[in-house]
């Protein structure tokens, strides 16, 4: 029997890929976009389109509805810019997407998979999830909040046959870059962070180690598809090495590195 898999945010990016992954595979992809211009091309790769705001109560309903085996959490939204002046509205958006978006989608899917003793949940995250920049604060936090969610689910559902995974990538070539650069909040013109945003804006604008969707798109179906499915996926070099030098180092060794991997405030 052919396997049933949602997967939020389809409309581009890894949600995209993921989704012609497992239609390659002869899943039935129930393919969550925001994007109207995104249906069509989904509807052609065989998947089944839904108009899914993971922050609409309606729309993650009509989503889950009838049996599902895999949830692949791909909606993701990113809001840079320093934290002493960031909105605290743009930070709950933050969390509202990130973080509580893909719990309100395994709430409703998980009583389903507990009944029939199988299913997986593949919540991807990113280096972001464990490693925290300066000018990213926000989007780090919510992703260290999606990885405990993950941690919390993954030792509460396996005894009913569900697993639980996180997928940590480096940066990923898609349009998501562009928006994260386009929404990172600026200091103040005259404020203390103007010249720090400005470079971080810049250095988001090149990245030449990012990820294909679909490498990340293969480690999601390992994930999903695994018989018993690792916790945590580091996909790509800049994960691997980034990620392994963090546990690594004492965090005072680690805070002396960071200026040179990214821009930081000056006085």
């Amino acid at each position: 029997m052919a396997r049933t898999v949602l997967i939020t945010g389809a409309s581009g990016g890894v949600g995209r890929a993921v989704a012609q992954r497992f239609r390659t595979d002869g899943a039935i992809v129930i393919a969550g976009y925001r994007d109207p211009a995104a249906r069509e091309a989904l509807a052609a790769m065989g998947c089944q389109p839904v108009r899914l705001d993971v922050t609409t109560e309606s729309d993650v309903l009509t989503a889950t509805k009838g049996d599902i085996d895999v949830v692949v959490n791909a909606a993701g939204a990113s809001q840079g810019g320093p934290l002493e002046e960031l909105p605290l509205d743009a930070l709950r958006r933050q969390f509202d997407v990130n973080v509580l978006g893909a719990l309100r989608v395994t709430q409703l899917v998980a009583p389903g998979m507990r009944r029939r003793g199988y299913g997986r949940i593949v919540n991807i995250s990113s280096v972001a999830g464990q490693v925290t920049m300066p000018g990213m604060g926000a989007y780090a936090m919510s992703k260290h909040s999606l990885e405990s969610m993950s941690a919390a689910l993954r030792q509460e559902l396996k005894a009913f046959g569900i697993g639980v995974s996180v997928i940590q990538p480096g940066g990923i070539d898609t349009p998501f870059a562009e928006t994260e650069r386009r929404t990172f909040r600026h200091g103040r013109p005259d404020g203390p962070y103007a010249d720090f945003t400005t470079r971080v804006v810049d250095r988001l604008s090149r990245n030449p180690v990012a990820l294909h969707p679909e490498h990340v798109a293969r480690v999601v179906h390992r994930a999903a598809t695994a018989k018993h499915p690792r916790p945590c996926y580091r996909v790509g070099g800049l994960a691997q090495i980034m990620l392994g030098v963090h546990h690594i180092l004492p965090s005072r060794v680690w805070d002396r590195l960071v200026p040179k991997i990214t821009p930081t405030p000056a006085r």
